[in-house]
């Protein structure tokens, strides 16, 4: 059965919120593809390596599931 993931960005000061989400299999998938998002936001230069960023893997109850240093 999907789950529906948010993946919003903290650096502890900006929370940058997902309000959209995707639909994943499992938590391994949404980790995965939050990875792959990460990768993309700093191909296109709108993540730089700068700041304490991280992102939060929240449920559909926006509680944490996980958390993933960015910088």
């Amino acid at each position: 059965m999907n789950q529906h993931i948010f993946f919003d960005l903290t650096d502890g000061l900006t929370t940058l919120s997902d309000e959209t989400g995707i639909a994943v299999r499992n938590l391994d998938e949404a980790i995965a593809q939050a990875i792959l998002a990460v990768s993309e936001l700093r191909s296109s230069g709108e993540l730089t390596g700068s700041g304490d960023w991280r992102m939060v893997l929240r449920d559909t109850h926006r509680s944490v599931l996980t958390m993933l240093p960015i910088g």
